[in-house]
């Protein structure tokens, strides 16, 4: 590869498993294929991390079978030779670091697991390199007085060669501007008391990070005009009438709304806005922006600006003309999504809202007519490509592709299609089984696409030309063999998604002559279900229970064979424990509830990965293989948070103890336990947070701030906080449905642990995707359970079916109880401690759909790495929309510079006005409970300086909006009291004082104050969020070194922040 003929372009590796090789970074582009030998699985889950500016690092799920791996490499979007994978390495290794790339790179990596010579398909993933960091800009000089008021000082500062923004610090290291990277290089500090000093630094910023601060500026408040003690009684001056001001800007706010500014005229008081001819607002304006509202759309709207004072308004001003255009919705016609295993597809769709254009990501995981979160105003262009291709190996591509078609009025519609050419193969073009076997996975179909890559589906279809001979699960592949003879087992794939042919074998059942009969296995980490069965999963890296289900076929035979149990690919045999006397054969397999009764053995956790293949056999010379269902996350990070209410402090569980509940009940390997320490959710609560009608809404706003609080940690997995069980409580939990936040009752009187394994798991369930089942009063639940036919008798009152329950700590099997009386799902009200086999099964596979439960970061098919801004400090705007459609919104709370920004999708959108009339629209998707509660509010955004206002909308118009934003008002009008002020222009102060932090502000400035710790290693440990009263004594653990504290003041709407060292 001529690296020579090489900009930043984009590269790709390709991962395969093989063996034999000889390690040779060269050779040809194709693996070869070891005569007898048959490729292991593909490699089904790979991740990038501590990629640098000339290496990435690879890391891969091992695959059963494969002893040795390869590494390709091309450049993405390339040509010619680079455009052709080369073989970089083969490793019996699972991890690689390939060097010597190119900086600011894209490579696609092919990744093929192997056994000899013979080679996988290959999983393919991207990565880039990182690019070559800009030097730092030069230090700022110091800021320039432009002009100084008696409440607030405009400032500007020279140009850096280099930086792309800028970060302002007032007094004593206080970031002001909500910590924003200001583009600009002129600020105004607003709110500021008069005849005071202020001392102003400036920060220059790019991408490697920002410069030294500037030297300092200090300059002067003017004083107050001071009245005269008795007026004279003369005739005020004549003040000149103001001049006319410059035309306004005027931009669209939403699907109604028009936000006017325009720049203040020296010596006008007030003025008057003018919308076609006719004022609006009133006549006496002081602010210099209007947010016009209730206007149509398609109509064009001309704003002019009148200066005025007491002697009279000056002419109008030039005319600005706007228009709000029509949104028109953007439908994708969605066809040939293979979604049998979840299957999605990345798109990023281009668009055109409120007079911009806008690019997001979104994800399709299902066929038909979907509206798209993007929209396009008539006359501008829109479209859509594929950003990352489905992970089972499926092409989709759309039409248009790219940003090429124009709105002309009305919805418009892309093509999203996904019907993938593929064939389908059997290992073997034939194959022997005895009868009276049943349920055997001894040979699937492999899919490929046209380049020869495996393609991961569950759409395959198979059917048997002889169903006397042998029937065989449409879905499964498994066959049952009935009587002697022969048959045809065909393979097919449905139209709709793949162009392909059908795949066959012949089958040959011959006679059993074995002295029992080996009828059925099933497999057990929680759940003992049959392979194959609609709802059985695995986890890797977890122990399996496998049980044969052997009979005698004669009562005066008592002859037991050996029953050995392995891993195709693994020579490893474990003999497995059968009953000294064996139940008859009644040609009918029921559910066993005891170990004794079937030949049992355990797997161990290192031979259970994605793609293995379980074989069953008998020294009487039956067989018996399986393929079980098995996802690839299996690890749960979980923080525990024992919160203060009142004077009470949560009684805690032991981590033990939560790790095997989880394990007990949920589809996970790994536990992973933190124990946050105490924290005090501010507010007024009442114990247990319950008071006669208020409880519920005491629970959400308190799991609101704990949602809150991990945000603000910037914390990987789970919360869950222990609320104080003081008093009886109608309510014992409350969890986001899909969201990772979770409380619940604390341990006190909980001799059974019932908080734990039922309260604590339930809500656990929540966060896992899942709403209640049916039983004990709940108003909504999974209408699966009701569904007709019934998935299993009496499943709409919530009751298991009849799989055996498996304790794996405990090593015992439990029954469910007897039909029609049977226990029901944890998700319902009814003291349930098991999860049904479709709640079970729904976890794993939301589980399955998300990069943060890999025991490592697990990337879909196609993963770039973004480098975020360096020192772009991020904002929390949270808050509750109310069951009559009202929103509440919370104090604006400033982030750390590492937190991510919330992805811009779902029917919401925040409207944040800035003070200089910018108007940001974020997208966001609301949070719920499985109640009938408020919607959450948390969106994470880069942060804005100087917000004037902020409401959210529904449908492009404006919810009834009520911030807090008091102190704000109070600010901007000037009326703090003089008696609350602090003097020379000081408003916080924080010390350590032994083992506490002391921390005092202004209240009345800034009603709420947040304070985080900061370790070393940059972890965020949150010690008071939006605290208020003026003084805080917060607890520092004894001991602690290093790091810093983060204090931060919010009025409301806008917050300063100060980093202090420890």
């Amino acid at each position: 590869m001529n690296n020579k003929k090489i900009a930043p372009f984009f590269y790709a590796l390709l991962l395969a498993a093989c063996g034999g090789g000889s390690g040779s970074d060269g050779g040809s582009t194709l693996s070869p294929i070891g005569s007898g030998l048959t490729p292991p699985a593909a490699i089904s889950a790979a991740s990038t991390a501590n990629s640098s500016e000339s290496t990435v690092t690879l890391s891969w799920q091992p695959v059963n079978g494969a002893n040795s791996y390869e590494i390709w490499r091309s450049i993405a979007n390339a040509s010619g030779a680079d455009a052709t994978p080369q073989l970089v390495k083969r490793s019996d290794q699972t991890s690689f670091t390939d060097s010597g790339l190119i900086p600011a790179t894209s490579y696609v990596y092919s990744l093929k697991s192997c056994m000899g010579n013979a080679c996988s398909g290959g999983f393919e993933i991207k990565a880039k390199t990182l690019g070559k960091p800009l030097a730092l800009p030069a230090r700022a000089n110091a800021p320039i007085l432009l002009k100084s008021e008696d409440r607030q000082i405009s400032f500007s500062w020279a140009n850096v060669s280099g930086a792309t923004g800028y970060r302002l610090q007032r007094n004593d290291g206080w970031e002001i501007a909500n910590g924003a990277q200001l583009t600009q290089t002129t600020y105004t500090d607003t709110g500021l008391t008069a005849a005071t000093s202020y001392i102003y630094r400036v920060q220059a910023c790019n991408s490697s990070g920002c410069s030294e601060w500037s030297e300092a500026f200090t300059t002067k408040t003017t004083a107050l005009p001071t009245p005269p003690v008795t007026p004279p009684v003369v005739t005020p001056p004549v003040l000149p009438i103001p001049a006319v001001p410059a035309p306004p800007t005027a931009t669209v706010a939403g699907a109604d709304s028009i936000n006017v500014a325009w720049t203040a005229v020296n010596g006008a008081s007030r003025y008057v806005l003018m919308r076609n001819n006719l004022a609006i607002g009133g006549n006496t304006l002081t602010a210099v922006r209007f947010l016009d509202s209730g206007l149509s759309a398609a109509v064009s709207f001309s704003y002019t600006v009148q200066a005025c004072n007491n002697s009279g308004c000056s002419a109008a001003s030039g005319a600005t003309i706007v228009k709000i255009n029509t949104a028109n919705k953007i439908i994708l016609n969605v066809s040939g999504l293979d979604t049998s295993l979840n299957g999605n597809v990345a798109l990023s769709m281009d668009g055109y809202e409120n007079g911009r254009w806008v690019r997001r990501t979104e994800t399709i995981s299902g066929n038909g007519s979907v509206t798209s979160n993007t929209t396009v105003e008539t006359g501008q262009q829109y479209g859509a490509s594929i950003s990352a291709q489905p992970a089972n190996g499926q092409t989709c591509n759309t039409s248009p592709n790219g940003r090429v078609s124009t709105a002309s009025g009305g919805d418009v519609s892309i093509v999203l299609n996904c019907l993938t050419p593929a064939t389908l193969s059997f290992a073997s073009a034939s194959q022997t089984m005895l009868t009276d076997i049943t349920n055997d996975m001894a040979q699937l179909a492999t899919v490929k696409n046209s380049a020869a890559k495996t393609i991961t589906t569950g759409a395959v279809r198979y059917s048997s030309s002889n169903t006397t001979v042998a029937q065989v699960n449409v879905n499964t592949g498994a066959i049952t063999a009935l009587q002697p003879g022969t048959a045809t087992i065909s393979a097919s794939l449905p139209a709709n998604l793949y162009t392909a042919g059908t795949a066959s074998y012949t089958l040959t059942v011959a006679k059993n002559l074995a002295s029992t009969r080996l009828r059925a296995i099933d497999i057990a980490q929680v759940l003992a279900q049959r392979p194959g069965s609609a709802y059985q999963i695995l986890v890797p890296g977890r122990d399996v229970l496998v049980r044969a289900y052997l009979y005698a076929i004669s009562a005066s035979d008592k002859r037991v064979p050996q029953v050995l149990l392995s891993v195709r690919g693994n020579a490893t045999e474990i003999a497995m424990t059968c009953p000294a006397t064996l139940p008859l054969d009644s040609g009918a397999v029921t559910p066993s509830y005891t170990l004794a009764q079937t030949c049992n053995a355990t797997l161990p956790a290192a031979l259970v990965k994605n793609g293995m293949q379980i074989d069953v056999r008998t020294s009487d010379g039956q067989t018996l293989n399986s393929a079980p269902a098995m996802n690839d996350s299996n690890t749960l990070k979980l923080t525990l948070i024992p919160l203060k209410i009142n004077a009470h402090t949560a009684q805690m569980p032991s981590s033990a103890d939560v790790s095997i509940a989880v394990r007990r009940t949920m589809p996970f390997t790994n536990v992973q336990i933190g124990l946050h320490a105490e924290w005090t959710p501010n507010g007024t609560w009442d114990d247990s947070l319950t008071s006669s009608g208020s409880g519920s809404d005491q629970w959400g706003k308190v799991l609101g701030l704990v949602d809150a609080l991990r945000i603000s940690e910037n914390a990987d997995g789970h919360y869950y906080g222990f609320v104080p069980n003081i008093k009886w409580s109608s309510t014992a939990g409350i969890g986001y449905v899909g969201g990772p936040t979770a409380i619940g009752l604390d341990m006190r009187d909980d001799a059974d642990l019932s908080s734990l394994n039922r309260t604590m798991i339930h809500e656990l369930g929540h966060t896992l995707s899942l709403s209640h089942a049916p039983c004990g009063g709940v108003a909504r639940f999974d209408p699966f359970f009701t569904s007709l036919p019934l998935a299993w008798p009496n499943s709409d009152s919530g009751q298991l079916s009849e799989v055996p329950l498996y304790n794996q700590a405990a090593t015992t099997l439990e029954t469910p109880g007897e039909l029609g009386n049977r226990n029901t799902d944890i998700m319902a009200y009814c003291s349930g401690l098991w999860f049904s086999e479709y709640s079970y099964h729904k976890m794993a596979r939301y589980i399955q759909g998300k990069n943060s439960y890999g025991s490592q970061a697990i990337a879909s098919a196609e993963q770039m790495l973004v480098t975020p801004v360096s020192g772009q400090r991020m904002m929390l705007i949270s808050g509750n929309i109310a069951t009559n459609g009202s929103v509440n919104l919370e104090p604006v709370h400033l982030l750390g510079t590492r937190h991510q920004a919330s992805a811009a999708k779902g029917d919401y959108q925040l409207r944040i006005i800035s003070q200089d009339g910018n108007v940001i629209l974020q997208r966001f998707a609301g949070i719920v409970t499985d109640h009938d509660s408020a919607i959450r509010i948390a969106v994470v955004l880069p942060a804005v300086a100087n917000i004037a206002s902020i409401d959210v909308l529904k449908d492009g118009k404006a919810l009834l909006t009520r911030p807090q934003t008091q102190a704000s008002a109070l600010k901007a009008a000037g009326n703090i009291l003089a008696t609350s002020r602090w003097t020379n222009g000081e408003f916080a102060t924080a010390k350590r004082q032994g083992n506490k932090l002391q921390i005092r502000w202004d209240n009345h400035l800034y009603p709420w104050m947040s304070a985080v710790y900061i370790s070393v290693d940059g972890k965020r440990s949150m010690l008071s969020l939006n605290a208020t009263g003026g003084s805080l004594d917060l607890p520092v653990t004894p001991g602690l070194a290093g790091g810093s504290f983060e204090i931060s003041l919010s009025d409301g709407l806008n917050a300063v922040i100060k980093t202090i060292p420890f």
